[in-house]
């Protein structure tokens, strides 16, 4: 997930080297860019990319898949994602 108002698809550019997997989902707040933007986004950069719609389900779908997990945003995606961790039981 990450803000509208930021530049996302250059976050996306220096990610695209790191990454297999890019698992997005929608922050849970008013200015957040819709998870099928950042999906869309990920895929004309040729990221490999699931959109999960929210936060809390591409953590957990990104924890399943059983590869490393880098979380990144904004301390509002941050919160959601350590939600997600310690609901699952894994401590962050």
């Amino acid at each position: 997930g990450v803000m509208e108002d930021k530049n996302y698809r250059e976050m996306l550019s220096i990610l695209a080297p790191i990454c297999n997997t890019m698992f997005v989902g929608t922050a849970n707040n008013p200015r957040a860019l819709p998870s099928q933007a950042i999906y869309d986004i990920a895929r004309s950069l040729n990221i490999n990319s699931i959109d999960a719609i929210r936060i809390h389900d591409a953590v957990v779908i990104a924890v399943q898949s059983n590869q490393p997990v880098l979380i990144v945003g904004s301390f509002y995606i941050a919160e959601e994602a350590a939600d997600t961790l310690l609901n699952m039981g894994i401590v962050v």
